[in-house]
């Protein structure tokens, strides 16, 4: 059995500019005020003020061993050095490139073209945009907005003034302006709710706002998020369809001519499901023949794709649970009562050109497709799906996966022949609160134990007995 556990329990500010050397702007006014007189010890937390102590607190600084307020400001170039130099991979080159790319600018201007930026601000800012970036994920650091980014620090700098508790989240803050920069020029409201196509012109007038729009909007997967963003829009407008605020689509045309299509994994695919709402876009927007060669075959493949799944959910439409099973590859069988007992269950057993499909896709209810169903003979996989009841099942021969699904309700669940899986489902939540959490709070044995023995009450709890094989148990140290 795996199981991992984990607690579940703007403003703008202008600042006064002018110009370094090198004809950068640099904003004199978010320099921290530096002392003035002869320290003959150690400092104290009271010498520090503003963005200065927010970092002494933040970064945890051996004040104990400063003299000066310079040595701070040496010891945070010291830490931004190894964020500068640190090598920030990701799960795909593509993420390793674009991280490259805009961590380079993000560097160059906050160490090398902004000498008002102090080695606490450096620290704060560049420790704010690579903190999640995981070799794991595919996270990007934001986009680089000079003026917002002059904005965000200086309103730090104020809050931390005002309270010297104050923590500042210069991600999240900077984000923040960021968004609101743009929607405020925009004249929009929301784009994190929006829901719809949002045109970005490569008007020359509009040019830069549009590109950083661009750049903000892009998926993290696409390179218009970075280095190709600026090559793109140059050549002609790009058009995003946002579902929810999150992008799923993107039209890339050069002057008048659509050059291709890109759906969230930038595999020149056309989600198949939304191609209706692509093909309602360009009919209102381009005319057929503006459509490159390469488009043309995206939306040639992409209408095969989407015409045989319409054909498959016309079958489904009316079809009873029985029949809807067999349609995707489930033996199933009537017991004598009338319930019904399946091979196995699974999301459809379905590809088309490497699609993969849920029963939500087909706009199946797995409650009901599951409410007559009393035994399962083999393995029943319920990872990410929609089902929130059991109801009548009441036997699982083989391996339960609960992983990443919306079952709160067992219903008369009795017998899970092999092991369960719950990680990351809502089951979790019930098991941790009602049974795990209680015996950890009220024993001293080491984890083990103390599972082995949750896992003998559920019996009594949930009421069906399960069959666990401890090859694997992870238990987070914040599980209580």
């Amino acid at each position: 059995m795996e199981m991992s556990f984990s607690n579940f329990n703007v403003e703008n500010f202008k600042v006064n500019q002018n110009y370094n050397k090198n004809g950068v702007k640099k904003h004199n006014c978010l320099s921290p005020l530096r002392c003035d007189t002869v320290s003959f010890g150690a400092l104290k937390k009271t010498q520090f003020q503003g963005i200065d102590l927010l970092v002494v607190n933040k970064f945890k600084a051996p004040i104990e061993k400063f003299n000066t307020n310079e040595d701070l400001q040496n010891w945070c170039k010291k830490k931004v050095d190894n964020i500068v130099n640190k090598d920030y991979k990701g799960r795909q080159q593509e993420t390793v490139t674009q991280r490259k790319t805009m961590l380079k600018e993000w560097f160059d201007y906050v160490q090398k073209e902004n000498d008002a930026y102090t080695g606490a601000i450096s620290l704060l800012i560049l420790d704010g945009i690579t903190k999640d970036l995981k070799p794991n994920e595919d996270s990007l650091p934001p986009v680089l907005n000079k003026e917002i980014l002059a904005d965000t620090i200086s309103q730090i700098q104020e809050k931390a003034k005002d309270n010297p508790k104050f923590d500042a989240n210069f991600s999240k803050i900077y984000q923040m302006n960021l968004q609101k920069g743009i929607l405020k020029k925009d004249g929009e409201e929301n784009y994190e709710n929006k829901t719809g196509w949002v045109v970005i012109s490569n008007n020359i007038l509009d040019f830069e706002h549009n590109l950083e729009k661009m750049k903000l909007l892009s998926h993290n997967n696409w390179c218009t998020k970075s280095w190709f963003a600026e090559h793109c829009l140059r050549g002609g407008d790009f058009h995003i369809y946002l579902e929810n605020g999150k992008p799923k689509l993107a039209v890339r045309f050069f002057e008048n001519v659509i050059m291709e299509v890109q759906g969230e994994k930038n595999n020149y695919k056309i989600p198949f499901r939304y191609f209706d709402i692509l093909m309602e876009h360009i009919d209102e927007n381009v005319k057929k023949n503006r459509l490159s060669e390469k488009a043309k075959e995206e939306i040639g493949e992409a209408r095969k794709i989407k015409e045989q799944f319409d054909n498959i959910k016309d079958m489904v439409k009316n079809a009873s649970s029985e029949e809807i099973y067999k349609i995707f590859g489930i033996d199933v069988k009537k017991d004598k009562d009338g319930l019904l007992i399946l091979s196995e269950y699974s999301q459809p057993k379905l590809e088309i050109n490497n699609n993969k499909f849920t029963y939500n896709d087909f706009d199946i209810d797995e409650n009901k497709l599951l409410k007559n169903v009393k035994t399962i003979e083999g393995h029943a996989d319920f990872s990410n799906s929609k089902i929130t009841n059991l109801v009548n099942l009441q036997t699982i021969g083989g391996v339960a996966d609960f992983r990443n699904s919306q079952i709160i309700n067992l219903g008369n669940l009795q017998t899970i022949g092999g092991e369960a899986y719950f990680s990351n489902s809502k089951m979790v939540i019930f098991i941790l609160n009602t049974i795990i959490k209680p015996i950890i709070l009220s024993n001293t044995m080491n984890y083990f134990i103390l599972f082995k023995a949750a896992v003998s009450k559920i019996n009594t709890v949930l009421g069906f007995r399960i069959h666990f094989n401890f090859r694997h148990l992870s238990v987070y140290s914040n599980v209580i």
